[in-house]
Order: C-alpha cells, then sequence, then structure tokens
C-alpha cells in the first residue's frame, strides 16, 4: 500500500481536481489523502498532519498542483525492495527546472538532497 499525501488550500480546488484523477488513476492499492489548510498554517504541517494516518510502508507527497503520469507508481514499484526513497525526475511543463535536467550524479544529491517531491519514502 502507497500513501499519497496532498496539501492543498481552499481556492485551489480546481487544480486539486486533476491532481485527485491522475492519483486515483495509478494501479495497485493507493490510499490518497488531501488536507486542507483552512488557516494558513502551512503544507509542513497540514502534511504531518495527514502522515498520523498514512497507511501501508510507502509515502509520496504530491503538490495539489501536479500531477502523476500513468502507470507513475507501478515504474517505481520494481525499485523498493532494499531502498529508503525511490524516485524519478519529474516532467516540467511550462519551464524549466535545471536541477532536473541533468544525469543523476550521486554526488550532487549528497551535497544538494535534491530528490523529486514526488519521492515514494519509506514510512519506517
Amino acid at each position: 500500500m502507497i500513501t499519497v499525501l496532498t496539501s492543498t488550500l481552499p481556492e485551489r480546488q480546481e487544480m486539486l481536481a486533476d491532481t485527485v484523477a491522475s492519483v486515483k488513476h495509478q494501479e495497485g492499492e493507493v490510499q490518497h489523502l488531501v488536507g486542507v489548510d483552512h488557516t494558513r498554517r502551512g503544507a509542513g504541517p497540514v502534511l504531518n498532519d495527514l502522515l498520523a494516518d498514512a497507511v501501508g510502508e510507502w509515502v509520496m507527497v504530491v503538490d495539489d498542483d501536479a500531477l502523476l503520469l500513468p502507470h507513475h507508481l507501478s515504474t517505481l514499484a520494481p525499485h523498493l525492495e532494499g531502498a529508503d526513497v525511490v524516485y524519478s525526475p519529474p516532467v516540467v511543463v511550462g519551464g524549466s527546472f535545471l536541477n532536473y535536467e541533468r544525469p543523476f550524479d550521486p554526488r550532487v544529491l549528497e551535497r544538494f538532497n535534491i530528490v523529486s517531491q514526488n519521492a515514494l519514502m519509506r514510512t519506517e
């Protein structure tokens, strides 16, 4: 079981609908927890609250304006054994994000901790 966590704001419900649909269409057992930040505490506290209700060994944070490509989770699944974090670079549309546009280099990861937000992370 993988739990996907999404923090959002009340005025972002339209974008959130697309995110929810992209998570719903993933293969396998997926629990999607969404927290609406009505009091402007910030995404961190909302995600921590959601994490307390996560089920299973793996968790992933997905922004309310992000979409998971079809088969995203099933593509990562074969790489979970023996790992604590598994991720793939995101597809950036309408812009550029240099950190994800270069080949994987473990030294960069070690020094700058650049991990895609939509990484699968072991909960234990």
